[in-house]
C-alpha cells in the first residue's frame, strides 16, 4: 500500500498513517502517493513538528503546541472528556492548589474568577453556622477538583480560537506566548496572595505583642 501525502502541508506520512506526522491534519484513506501532488503550503504551527501527540489523539496541533509540558497527563484526561456526558474528570491541582495552579498553567480568569467566588462564598458563610459553612467549603473544594480539568480544556480552546485572526508569524509568536506554563504569574500570585495573609497576621501579632505589657501593667 501506497504512503499517504497530507493534501494540507504535503508531507508524505506512512500508509498506515490516520494523521499527518507533521501537521496533524487527518488523512483519508484514499490519499496517497499514487495520486497527484497537492500543493505544498505553509505549516500552521511548526511548533508541533513530528509530535507524537497531535496524531495520537486527533486534536488541532495548535490546541496541543498550546498545552506545553505534561501533554502526557492532560491529553487522555481530554480525550475522556470528550467522549463522556459528564465532562468532568479529577484533578488533584484544582482541588488543592487553586488558584495557585490556575495562574502557573495561564488560566487568569479563571485564577481571578476562583478568587472572586471564594470572597463571596466566605461572605454568605459567614451569615450561616459552622457547620453550613464548613459544608459549602468542602463543596467548593471538590467542584474546583472535579471542573479543574474542563476549565483548562476551554481556556485551551479559546486560545486555539484566538489565532485565526493572525498569520503564519503571528500564530507562532502566540503560541510562544502563551503555551505551556508561567513559573512568573506562579510565584506573584503566591507573593501577593500568601503576603496578603501573612502580613496582616504579622501586624496584628506584632501589636498583640506591643500591648502585652501595658495590659499586665495596667
Amino acid at each position: 500500500m501506497d504512503n499517504r501525502i497530507c493534501p494540507n502541508c504535503g508531507a508524505i506520512s506512512g500508509s498506515d498513517a490516520l494523521f499527518c506526522t507533521q501537521c496533524g491534519t487527518k488523512l483519508d484513506a484514499e490519499v496517497s502517493s499514487a495520486e497527484q501532488p497537492v500543493e505544498v503550503v505553509a505549516t500552521c504551527n511548526p511548533y508541533n513538528e513530528n509530535d507524537d501527540w497531535v496524531k495520537r489523539s486527533g486534536f488541532d496541533p495548535d490546541f496541543v503546541a498550546l498545552i506545553g509540558e505534561k501533554k502526557e497527563v492532560y491529553i487522555p484526561k481530554f480525550i475522556a472528556m470528550n467522549n463522556s456526558a459528564a465532562k468532568i474528570s479529577w484533578n488533584w491541582c484544582a482541588f488543592l492548589l487553586m488558584p495557585f495552579w490556575a495562574f502557573y498553567r495561564r488560566m487568569y480568569a479563571v485564577a481571578f474568577g476562583y478568587i472572586g467566588a471564594a470572597l463571596l462564598l466566605g461572605i454568605i458563610a459567614g451569615f450561616g453556622s459552622p457547620i453550613l459553612e464548613g459544608l459549602f467549603t468542602i463543596a467548593f473544594w471538590v467542584s474546583l477538583g472535579l471542573w479543574g480539568n474542563f476549565f483548562y480544556y476551554k481556556t485551551l480552546d479559546y486560545k486555539k480560537d484566538q489565532l485565526k485572526v493572525f498569520d503564519a508569524a503571528g500564530r507562532k509568536a502566540f503560541i510562544e506566548k502563551n503555551k505551556g506554563t508561567s513559573t512568573t504569574a506562579l510565584v506573584i500570585s503566591l507573593l501577593v496572595i500568601l503576603g496578603g495573609i501573612i502580613v496582616p497576621m504579622f501586624i496584628l501579632a506584632s501589636c498583640a505583642v506591643i500591648s502585652l505589657p501595658f495590659l499586665i501593667l495596667g
